[in-house]
């Protein structure tokens, strides 16, 4: 009430040092404001970079300088069936990027395994105590790999869904809901788990390495592709004939090893940029609090005995 707020004790300077503190308030705050402005661009510029990378990747940029050093690095015939005919353009006559000399073009279902995931049977419901199957579901599937607490599949429904597991280094896309298209691989700790119904495992082969698929998938290039592919209905799903039809790049297997290598690297780069980000913004989000608490403490300028 308004008797309260006339009640709360208040601290009160001298009307010169009053001005002092207000004047050194205004300068220092301006200056956090400044500082929160910058920081908060560095998410997009991240993101941004991350796609970059990934473009250049896919596109034979990023390993340019690989190739002039390895000239006589060819790649090897396509494993399955016949190379399928270059994909010329997407959705709004966007061409796709040339590619190298060395490079083919090709279909994920031309180079891999497709297979969806396993719903449960209808009643059973997954635990928590550990059975030894653990279930990967779509909230698991995030930043290229599995994260967060798996629950497990009950001991009497193991032998209905077995054939649906996922072994290391799998790629996994999602297929349903708000992150369709979401790429990555199957790290160790998830070896033998039995995957999602709204998601695909996609099994690399001799010519092309999983984590190479991976890097693809999740290129802005295939992103694109892949979003003018979700059918049109109440929820949109990506079918597994289109994830086989997808179209990829496909350079020699060395250059592919050598690809990811790179992305890796440089993504190690954005993830301790992103961490010091983070560290960053906590204490500039507690910076004002505190320039304040010293302010009427006394403490934020010289005193003035006159």
């Amino acid at each position: 009430s308004g008797n309260d707020i006339e009640s709360l004790p208040f601290k009160l300077p001298p009307l010169n040092e009053q001005r002092r503190i207000v004047a050194k308030l205004e300068k220092l705050l301006h200056r956090v404001d400044a500082c929160k402005e910058r920081l908060d661009k560095i998410p997009a510029i991240l993101k941004r970079f991350r796609q970059s990378v990934l473009a250049a990747a896919c596109s034979g940029r990023l390993t340019a300088d690989w190739r002039e050093k390895n000239p006589d690095c060819v790649g090897a015939p396509l494993a399955r069936r016949v190379q399928d005919p270059p994909l010329q353009s997407v959705d709004n006559d966007e061409e796709l990027p040339n590619i190298p000399k060395a490079w083919k073009w090709s279909s994920i279902g031309n180079l891999s395994e497709v297979k969806g995931g396993k719903r449960l049977p209808k009643g059973a419901a997954l635990e928590t105590s550990n059975t030894g199957q653990p279930y990967i579901r779509a909230t698991n599937l995030k930043n290229g790999t599995v994260t967060g607490e798996l629950l497990y599949v009950p001991n009497n429904i193991k032998s209905k869904i077995k054939n649906y597991i996922v072994r290391t280094g799998d790629v996994y896309i999602t297929i349903v809901g708000a992150c369709i298209g979401d790429a990555g691989t199957i790290p160790a700790t998830s070896d033998g788990a039995n995957l999602t119904e709204n998601s695909a495992r996609i099994r690399g082969t001799s010519v092309c390495s999983s984590n190479f698929i991976a890097t693809w998938l999740r290129s802005p290039i295939c992103q694109d592709v892949i979003q003018s592919k979700i059918l049109s209905a109440a929820q949109g799903k990506l079918a597994l004939f289109r994830i086989e039809q997808l179209q990829i790049p496909l350079p020699p297997l060395p250059e592919q090893q050598e690809i990811v290598r790179r992305v890796e690297a440089l993504f190690k780069k954005a993830d301790e940029i992103e961490s010091r980000y983070k560290k960053a913004k906590g204490f500039v989000d507690r910076l004002t609090q505190s320039i304040l608490a010293k302010a009427f403490r006394g403490e934020l300028v010289p005193q003035d005995p006159n």
